[in-house]
Parts: C-alpha cells; structure tokens; sequence
C-alpha cells in the first residue's frame, strides 16, 4: 500500500514539474533583451526588474534545463545554448580565468569576486 502511494506521489511530482514548472521557468526566466536569465520573478512570473544578474543563477537555470532534457524534456534545449553562450561570452573573466559572481541586467563585470561556491 505505501508502494502504492508514492508511486502516486511520484506521479504528481513528474506531471507538475513537467507541465508547470518547467514551462512557468521557460516562459518567464530568459532574459530575452541582455541574455541569460532574469535574476528573480514575481509570483505572477513577471520580471522582478534587479539591476543585477548573480552569475549562479544562469548556473543553475542551465543545470535543471540540461537535467530535465536528460530526463526527456525538449523544450528547453535552446536554453541550455543560450545559456551556455552568455555564461561564457559575458561573465568569463579571461584574465582571472574565472567566473565574475555578479553581472549587471546588460551583461556587463559587476563583482569580479572569486569563490568556489559562485
């Protein structure tokens, strides 16, 4: 019986994750005029409007985009590039062969700090 149950869980997990939240993340969090993706939203999935894009962010949002194309959803695979593309094109510091922690909305070096965990 409580085999049954979370199989059930499982179920409902997958279906909303699938149908909802990624979805909600694919129409709302791209920043489609600078690149990469939109720093916080509102409830609704408006643009919360930071001056500002943390660089784990974009980290994050191509992470969850691959795995759940690994895991058989398509829709996000063009966010995963574009994502890839403003990760490298825009917070790559050459000269400290580093990632800057934080951006401006634009794409521009904000905070060049360096950290593992950024």
């Amino acid at each position: 019986m409580g085999r049954m149950k979370s199989d059930r869980l499982f179920d409902k997990m997958e279906t909303w994750l699938f149908r909802s939240c990624l979805p909600f993340w694919a129409a709302h969090g791209p920043d489609r005029r600078y690149g990469g993706f939109i720093e916080d939203l509102k409830f609704d999935g408006a643009d919360a409007a930071r001056d500002f894009k943390r660089v784990r962010v974009t980290c994050r949002q191509i992470y969850a985009f691959s795995h759940a194309k690994m895991l058989g959803w398509e829709d996000g695979a063009a966010l995963i590039s574009d994502g890839a593309d403003f990760l490298v094109t825009r917070a790559w510091m050459p000269g400290k062969e580093a990632f800057a922690r934080r951006l401006t909305r634009a794409g521009d070096e904000l905070d060049d700090t360096i950290d593992l965990y950024e």
